[in-house]
């Protein structure tokens, strides 16, 4: 399958009020992003995935376009493959869970699922 694009969808919204909720809801247990654990180190994106240059272009629920945010509506976070003709799941939250954070994991199971 030819992807167009992959993208990456944080269960958060961006902004400082999208970061400062996540950050409370996070330390309260109300909410988590796995792809977040994925990606980032406290406030900042890990070595692992800047040195790796996964070509994955990270996103936030509310920076979506209508088509998007219908399709990934309730599956977040999670990765997207687009096509010319739509919108493919790459990789569900469940698995982005299974992989406890671990940036060489998740690039070794995203070449997996782009082959």
């Amino acid at each position: 399958m030819n992807f167009v694009r992959v993208l990456g969808i944080y269960n958060a919204n961006s902004g400082l009020l999208g970061e400062l909720a996540y950050v409370v809801r996070k330390i309260a247990g109300t909410r988590d992003c796995v792809l977040c654990d994925i990606t980032h180190k406290g406030v900042r994106k890990k070595k692992e995935w800047v040195s790796a240059e996964i070509p994955v272009e990270l996103i936030y629920i509310n920076e979506q376009d209508p088509k998007l945010r219908a399709f990934t509506n309730g599956k977040t976070p999670c990765i997207i493959g687009q096509t010319k003709d739509g919108y493919v799941m790459l990789i569900t939250s469940d698995a982005l869970r299974e992989l406890q954070g671990d940036v060489n994991k998740f690039h070794k199971l995203l070449k997996q699922k782009l082959s």
